[in-house]
């Protein structure tokens, strides 16, 4: 019994898991079940938090260079603005604005994944990876795989392309470098996305509840 306690308390990385995420998993063993005996076939599309991190490089980097490019392309006179003039102020600044966006991008994840689920909020949760310093946004319902997508993709637009349109618009230098690291932020959900591209959009999908990314399950309708 021991054995098997630790194995449901430890991811497949070995990160220890939360209470939030063995409550999660346990709901999500149910749901498998129960997925299991009408019919649905399992398909586990996961990546390890350390690969998902490498893979924002090729996934998301290549958005946030361009962004950076693009900005100093329309601003190219150094007509950009940096105000307060104080770098001191940017620099104290920066953090507290990246982790106050962070909160964004997952508060983003549940709103949208919220509006698809049939108990909306109360099957949306919150943690942080600690190990990691990950912070996550966990839909414990079944999604169609276009709900899913679109849940994942929306922080790149709401904490990504926005502050970098409006660095574009006014050449501020400040929003330009929190898009630029809030796109990087979002190569996890990209390269998950990536994951199940070529799968059908009505897909029936599963958040996996201790891993970075989902669960597929073919071969039946609800």
């Amino acid at each position: 019994m021991k054995r098997k306690d630790e194995t449901t308390r430890t991811n497949k990385d070995g990160i220890k898991l939360s209470k939030q995420q063995v409550k999660a998993t346990e709901k999500f063993n149910l749901l498998d079940a129960s997925l299991s005996e009408k019919g649905y076939r399992a398909e586990k599309k996961t990546i390890t938090i350390v690969k998902a991190n490498v893979y924002a490089f090729l996934t998301s980097g290549p958005f946030a260079v361009l962004g950076v490019l693009l900005f100093f392309l329309i601003h190219r006179s150094g007509s950009f603005t940096l105000e307060p003039k104080s770098l001191m102020f940017y620099s104290l600044a920066l953090f507290p604005a990246f982790l106050l966006l962070t909160l964004l991008h997952e508060l983003t994840h549940g709103l949208v994944w919220s509006i698809f689920a049939k108990n909306h909020w109360k099957s949306i949760s919150f943690g942080v990876i600690w190990e990691m310093l990950t912070p996550y946004c966990h839909c414990d319902e079944p999604l169609l795989l276009w709900q899913m997508c679109l849940g994942a993709f929306a922080p790149f637009v709401t904490v990504g392309l926005l502050p970098l349109l409006y660095a574009l618009l006014t050449g501020n230098v400040f929003f330009l470098a929190l898009s630029f690291f809030m796109m990087f932020g979002s190569g996890g959900d990209f390269t998950i996305i990536l994951l199940v591209a070529k799968e059908k959009k009505n897909t029936l999908v599963v958040d996996h509840p201790s891993e970075c990314g989902c669960v597929l399950y073919h071969g039946s309708s609800l």
